[in-house]
């Protein structure tokens, strides 16, 4: 038999207490990790809506002076993150299924590529040495075929979670029950990753002069809420 738990007003107050913490802990995170990104291509975005507004220039100004102020701090604060991506390169070569191990080492070598110019970029912005303005493409090239890489790398996940409904189906009612409640999430997660990082193809694009700056802008907004509703959402499991 089932026994009810007890839990005392004291014990009550310290759970919510703690929960709050928690809560704005986690607030603090997601706001330092995505609000510069968020405010980035959001200014990027109202610059390209607005850029015929004869009567809106002192606006613009103050959102193009806004957006290189996120731009370099982000610059800053992500410095040396190409080492991450790299080791997480190597990490992906444990992946069992082929395709998945392929995809993701180009995906995390291309970031870890793209960021490394950009560190290079914004060094040379500063004026500490001289860089190759060429730079500029190698990363955008870098970063591209890196999102498209993650992007096929979503797809094949997605494809592996509807092989295994398909095995589900054929197994008896009770275990369909309990694989399909730790299935469901799952899929949720891959969709949102597969969001975001096809969502991030267009700002590289947009880089090279092949895609317009506002559909990257939109592109940038979408990816950085989906990447916040993503660290909320582990932030929320733990």
């Amino acid at each position: 038999h089932l026994r009810p738990i007890y839990i005392s007003p004291t014990t009550a107050i310290t759970i919510t207490i703690d929960n709050l913490t928690a809560i704005a802990r986690a607030c603090v995170r997601i706001r330092l990790r995505q609000r510069r990104r968020l405010v980035q291509y959001a200014s990027r975005f109202i610059i390209w809506y607005m850029k015929d507004a004869k009567d809106s220039q002192t606006l613009i100004w103050r959102v193009k002076k806004l957006e290189a102020a996120m731009t370099s701090s982000r610059k800053l604060f992500r410095m040396f993150n190409s080492v991450e991506f790299l080791t997480k390169a190597i990490d992906s070569l444990a992946e069992k299924d082929d395709y998945l191990r392929y995809l993701s080492v180009i995906g995390m070598t291309g970031k870890g590529i793209w960021l490394l110019f950009d560190h290079l970029l914004w060094f040379g912005k500063i004026d500490m040495f001289k860089v190759n303005p060429r730079y500029s493409r190698v990363s955008a090239w870098a970063w591209l075929a890196a999102n498209i890489a993650l992007t096929l790398r979503d797809l094949r996940k997605l494809h592996l979670l509807r092989m295994r409904t398909v095995t589900l189906k054929q197994a008896p009612q009770e275990e369909i029950k309990e694989d399909y409640c730790n299935l469901r999430p799952l899929v949720v997660a891959v969709q949102l990753e597969l969001a975001k990082d096809f969502c991030d193809i267009f700002i590289p694009l947009a880089t090279l002069g092949y895609a317009d700056t506002g559909l990257a802008a939109a592109g940038g907004v979408i990816s950085s809420v989906i990447a916040m509703q993503q660290e909320w959402g582990k932030i929320v499991k733990n």
